[in-house]
């Protein structure tokens, strides 16, 4: 069953990571100019998932490993510590993303909407890479598990 689990979860945050990631680089081959993005706003709902999933891991994986102040410092901890940070500022600027696609009407203006042609794509790419290397180590993971024939 934890086999299962594993392989569900990094086939859909992956796949996931890849949607963010192709449509990124495919939106401005398709958007007709509107001021509407629907593949984006449904890629945003779905996305909700993997971010609170990426701080679950993370968290859990960084929690995991210890990290007292006089234990030494691992490559394996340097990285999950950095996935953790990085997952933890994807959630804060995912959330304040996705509050200002479903509200737009509160938007103060102008320079805070030329603002999101650098942030979204940000934390698009950001979510992508995340999302990869979390998929990765969840199908590593599960691999040892894989019942045998």
């Amino acid at each position: 069953m934890k086999f299962v689990a594993l392989v569900l979860a990094a086939v859909y945050i992956g796949g996931m990571g890849l949607a963010y990631g192709f449509n990124l680089a495919l939106t401005p081959a398709y958007h007709d100019g509107s001021p509407s993005y629907p593949i984006w706003e449904i890629l945003n709902w779905m996305g909700v998932p993997v971010v609170l999933a990426l701080l679950a891991l993370y968290g859990w994986r960084r929690w995991q490993l210890g990290g007292s102040g006089d234990s030494p410092l691992t490559r394996e901890y340097f990285a999950v510590s950095l996935s953790c940070g990085a997952s933890i500022g994807l959630a804060i600027l995912y959330f304040w993303q996705w509050f200002w696609t479903l509200w737009p009407e509160n938007e103060p203006g102008e320079p805070v909407v030329a603002s999101h042609l650098i942030h979204f794509p940000a934390v698009d790419v950001l979510f992508a890479l995340l999302a990869l290397h979390a998929a990765l180590y969840l199908w590593q993971q599960a691999r040892p598990l894989m019942p045998s024939r």
